[in-house]
């Protein structure tokens, strides 16, 4: 019977030790480098943020001048009062025509509607970086999570196939049993079900890969290269209690932070649009000049260095609409920050709760499975001394292969919990 026992101590490293002689070992680190260089919604967001950064030249162009300059040429006809004046015959003339213009225009002094847009454009650059880091920081934690899960997934499916392979072994005996006349039907149906749910175990553990390397595909973008290698999770970072969790999630979370830069994007856009019924002041210098036929005007030469104010009033109330609307937009901006902030911190606290719960219960199914393994080790002994049966030892190490189960469950359950909390609150890095 040792060699059944171990069988058992077997089954039990493939739960707590990692898979030996690996030709290669994708590590979580190789998984998330990929996920990052390569993710879509990573790319989208980056290529937004830069957009978003040629938005600030934009606006910023308008305190450096702006050039203009046309040039017309071609056949005109005029019937004016100048042709009726020159002309004896018909009244009117034909002529070639050229004309030329150029001009340069600053803005002189629009009450700091170019300032606040320069600065609302930075606020939304800096929203859209801290976005870009909110979805970098999504993909890792999707990607950790499909890595725990194809890693819990492969280990359970090992372990599953090597309980079945068991489970067929005892009942192989049980049935040479029952040809010799040392066991009755009864024991081999039994053993039949108890292989039927080892089997239901494989199945199970087969479809929970298939299902894991799918979010392993979605998350970093190709199947696991080789068998995953156990991550190793440093908790030192973490805060010991719920509340300072919460408050390293206020400050360091990028969701807020985003949110807090469209809030300030919003309130410089107000502040530009409030001055949108004051007049601007423009200063031009322009030369123009024209060549034409003394009959239709002849030449001409315009030259000019003035200051010009602009002011524009839509008597429909476009202009007071749109300081509503920059207005309530400031508001929006300002209620989602504080509905982000809500959202974290509910986040944080279950994130916190769900791995409080895994620590604790993990000590007590560890407890369990070793329980499970000593009774089966006593069974054994007590099989080779004639107490215990064949059947008694399925039942034990099935019992053992569940209390595992659960284990690893838990385990990798607590992993991905630390790996969930870090992630909300806000803290970089495995």
């Amino acid at each position: 019977m040792k060699i059944i026992k171990i069988k058992t101590l077997l089954l039990s490293a493939v739960f707590v030790a990692v898979l030996p002689m690996q030709l290669y070992a994708e590590t979580l680190d190789d998984a998330l480098l990929y996920a990052v260089q390569n993710h879509p919604t990573i790319m989208a967001a980056r290529a937004g943020r830069d957009g978003l950064a040629q938005s600030i030249t934009e606006e910023k162009s308008a305190y450096y001048p702006t050039a203009n300059a046309n040039v017309s040429f071609g056949r005109v006809y005029a019937d004016n009062t100048t042709t009726r004046g020159l002309s004896v015959t018909r009244g009117a003339g034909y002529s070639w025509f050229g004309e030329g213009r150029g001009s340069i225009n600053q803005k002189i002094y629009d009450w700091d509607q170019t300032k606040n847009k320069v600065a609302a454009a930075k606020a939304r650059y800096q929203s859209a970086d801290a976005t870009l880091n909110e979805r970098m920081q999504t993909i890792e934690f999707q990607t950790t999570q499909a890595y725990i899960q194809v890693l819990r997934a492969q280990k359970m499916k090992l372990a599953a196939d090597d309980h079945l392979s068991a489970m067929n072994d005892y009942m192989g005996r049980i049935k040479t049993l029952v040809d010799d006349g040392g066991a009755d039907e009864s024991e081999l149906s039994r053993a039949q079900d108890i292989v039927s749910l080892a089997e239901n175990s494989t199945v199970q553990a087969e479809a929970d890969l298939h299902i894991a390397n799918a979010s392993y595909i979605e998350a970093v973008g190709r199947l696991p290269e080789g068998v995953l290698h156990e991550p190793s999770l440093d908790l030192k970072n973490i805060p010991d209690l719920m509340v300072d969790a919460v408050d390293v999630a206020m400050n360091n979370h990028p969701q807020i932070s985003a949110a807090k830069m469209e809030a300030r994007a919003a309130a410089y856009e107000s502040q530009a649009v409030s001055k949108n019924l004051l007049p601007q002041l423009d200063g031009e210098m322009s030369y123009q000049q024209r060549d034409q036929r003394d009959l239709i005007g002849g030449e001409m030469v315009d030259a000019r260095a003035i200051v010009k104010m602009n002011w524009d009033y839509a008597f429909g109330g476009a202009q007071k609409a749109a300081q509503q609307r920059a207005l309530m937009q400031q508001q929006e901006a300002t209620h989602v920050v504080e509905a982000t902030r809500r959202t974290v911190e509910r986040d944080v606290r279950t994130a916190w709760a769900s791995f409080d719960l895994a620590k604790r219960q993990k000590s007590n199914e560890y407890e369990r499975m070793e329980a499970a393994k000593e009774t089966f080790s006593t069974y054994d002994e007590q099989y080779e001394g004639g107490k215990k049966s064949i059947l008694d030892l399925m039942t034990a190490q099935m019992q053992v292969f569940n209390a595992l189960y659960a284990y690893t469950n838990i385990r990798y359950g607590e992993l991905m919990a630390a790996y969930t909390l870090k992630t909300i609150v806000g803290i970089s890095g495995a």
